[in-house]
């Protein structure tokens, strides 16, 4: 715009130059005639205001200037608009980061958690172990010395009864024969009871176990058969859908298998695409879309929740 009102300028400033030259040619011309033996012919001279071509010169150079001013405040304005579209887009980009970031630190928190504890367990059962040893060795310091102080005392009872007969001496040995031997007999009935009790025990805790498993089986079962699975799966996928910051380039044909750890409650711990026909950023949006969707619905029926999910996703 502004190079066609400068040529329009020196059009018009062109035209009034010429205009002028020819009225000075024609002012001079009666002399030019005569000096040539002409005929004199009378020419009427036209003024030339200058002051109106200045005015119109100043009325386009006015009129640039408001169109330059139009054309600088059209660029200003879409520059604020591109720079508030910019910060937009940054804004998105800053919570997408901070809702990864509080997923990051609740994995890292959950596994410092998960590490605390096994080293807790770790250390109980060193304790255990450590106590269980020093019983043995108190068990065993007693009955060394019990057997120490016996030793003693029969050491002490033969002496004294040196000079008694043999006979008492054989009786007494017999007798302590006997006495080991019902001791002996007694200890091994009570470690069979032991065992028997044990074992019995265990039965229960087995059967009672048993028990359990088959009455959350039966209790599985009839969930799948009412349709609840199915209902848990759809509100699982349902959710996912409205996190999911689809692609512009994904496929009609799109179907991604995706497998999922979770904890009690539906907090959502791992996410592995097993098999996807979609490209890189339609695997990092999914991903992305099952982080932001945890925690994930609970089902409806207890028995149907499992600590791994296989979703099998389509748009």
């Amino acid at each position: 715009m502004t190079g066609r009102v400068d040529g329009a300028l020196v059009l018009s400033l062109a035209f009034h130059a010429a205009l002028l030259t020819a009225v000075a040619f024609r002012l001079d011309w009666p002399t030019n005639a005569r000096r040539a033996g002409t005929q004199v012919v009378s020419i009427k001279a036209v003024a030339i205001d200058q002051g109106a071509i200045d005015a119109q010169r100043e009325m386009l150079q006015q009129a640039q200037r408001e169109r330059e001013e139009q054309v600088r405040l059209a660029q200003e304005a879409a520059q604020r608009e591109e720079s508030a579209r910019l910060a937009q887009i940054e804004r998105e980009a800053e919570q997408e980061r901070e809702a990864e970031r509080q997923a990051q630190e609740q994995r890292e928190a959950q596994e410092r958690a998960a590490a605390q504890e096994e080293e807790r367990l770790r250390l109980a059962e060193d304790q255990r172990k450590a106590d269980l040893e020093a019983e043995k060795k108190r068990v065993a310091q007693a009955e060394a010395e019990k057997k120490r102080v016996a030793a003693q005392q029969a050491q002490r009872q033969r002496e004294a009864e040196e000079a008694a007969e043999k006979k008492r001496l054989a009786d007494a040995a017999a007798e302590k024969k006997r006495l080991e031997e019902e001791k002996k007999k007694a200890e091994a009935v009570r470690i069979a009871r032991q065992k028997k009790e044990a074992a019995e025990a265990a039965r229960r805790a087995r059967e009672s176990e048993l028990s359990q498993m088959l009455d959350m089986e039966r209790q599985r079962s009839a969930a799948v058969q009412s349709g609840q699975l199915d209902e848990y799966m759809a509100m699982v996928q349902q959710k996912i859908r409205r996190n999911w910051n689809k692609p512009a380039n994904v496929r009609e044909d799109l179907e991604c298998v995706i497998s999922v750890r979770q904890i009690v409650g539906g907090e959502v711990i791992d996410v592995n695409v097993k098999r996807c026909n979609g490209d890189q950023a339609v695997i990092r949006s999914m991903e992305a879309a099952i982080y932001k969707a945890s925690p994930l619905p609970s089902p409806p029926d207890p028995s149907l929740f499992e600590r791994v999910l296989e979703i099998v996703f389509v748009p």
